[in-house]
């Protein structure tokens, strides 16, 4: 299959078929804005490549400035609002700090990488990504 015409993200809205986001219906920030939107009202989902594909075309600042505009993640704080992008991310089984695949343990903050091993996702450190930032 071709990596352009792969499921990146999916939307119910329009109802009844919905909206099937691929590589190049993300290339928008518009489009990023409007997927942001219909997460919000849990419409839509962003599976773990659309992750990847969005962190990689946009990074973190990029991503902060498309969900301003949307207003999804409504966090007042940068460091809280860079956790819960990850987050949603590594829920999905995408991890944007390290760029792999794989499935979060949510109640032990593991990461299980699809190569067997677990790594602990370190919130604090995490949340200090906002002194990275040049914002």
């Amino acid at each position: 299959m071709d990596e352009s015409s792969e499921i990146l993200a999916w939307s119910k809205l329009p109802e009844p078929g919905g909206t099937q986001y691929m590589e190049n219906d993300l290339a928008s920030e518009n489009s990023v804005k409007v997927l942001f939107d219909h997460c919000q009202s849990q419409d839509a989902m962003i599976l773990a490549k659309g992750w990847a594909y969005l962190f990689q075309e946009y990074g973190l600042v990029g991503l902060m400035h498309i969900d301003a505009k949307s207003g999804w993640m409504q966090q007042k704080d940068l460091g809280d609002w860079i956790s819960e992008i990850v987050h949603q991310a590594l829920v999905s089984g995408y991890h944007p700090i390290i760029d792999a695949f794989g499935d979060f343990d949510t109640l032990d903050s593991l990461f299980l990488l699809n190569d067997g091993n677990k790594l602990k996702v370190d919130w604090k450190e995490i949340y200090e990504l906002k002194n990275e930032l040049n914002v």
